[in-house]
């Protein structure tokens, strides 16, 4: 997969980011990352991101 191709994906923003991993947990999956993205002098968020079996990323931010 090409870099470019790699580094699209599906953002959805998010109420609250521990409800997902909740969510996550609870139905049993673990394979995914947390991170904080505060660069920006505004709207700043926590983000997760995971790939589906189809290797489809996936990411969830909360803004901070």
């Amino acid at each position: 997969m090409s870099q470019f191709v790699d580094m699209q994906h599906i953002s959805f923003n998010v109420n609250s980011l521990d409800e997902v991993v909740a969510t996550f947990l609870s139905h049993g999956v673990t394979d995914y990352e947390l991170g904080i993205t505060d660069c920006f002098s505004d709207e700043n968020y926590k983000w997760c991101e995971w790939r589906d079996p189809n290797g489809i990323r996936f990411e969830c931010v909360e803004l901070i």
